[in-house]
């Protein structure tokens, strides 16, 4: 049996007790308590933020080291892509792929929480098909 059927591929709505998550939920968010999504990418957020601010320190604005700022790029990348996850949470839209509007994989979600596209359109986008 296919993970999705017996779903409905609408928001799912969240029960009406109190401190529990907004009205709609994603369909993974509904599985995977938003607070661990949260706690998980803040914590990333925090380390590359650190280890940013260290590479930085470290160049010292010395010319010599490119390697640190193309790092630094890589982690700025990584801090949006966060971000990104952090507001998909907000919006009750986390898990959706943003191509074809179906959900996200869970593993492949738990591997890389940034992911905005279940692997085939994933696959298709790389390839330049989307």
């Amino acid at each position: 049996m296919n993970r999705t059927q017996g779903h409905s591929a609408g928001p799912q709505t969240a029960s009406s007790e109190i401190g529990s998550e907004p009205s709609t939920r994603s369909p993974v968010t509904s599985r995977i308590p938003s607070y661990e999504l949260r706690l998980l990418l803040n914590s990333r957020r925090r380390q590359l933020l650190e280890d940013s601010h260290g590479m930085l320190l470290e160049a010292g604005g010395d010319e010599a080291s490119g390697g640190g700022l193309s790092t630094t790029q890589k982690n700025l990348r990584s801090l949006l892509a966060i971000d990104g996850a952090l507001a998909r949470i907000g919006e009750g839209v986390f898990g959706v792929c943003i191509a074809c509007a179906s959900e996200i994989d869970r593993g492949r979600l738990k591997s890389d929480p940034t992911s905005v596209r279940c692997l085939p359109c994933d696959v298709r986008a790389a390839d330049g098909q989307n």
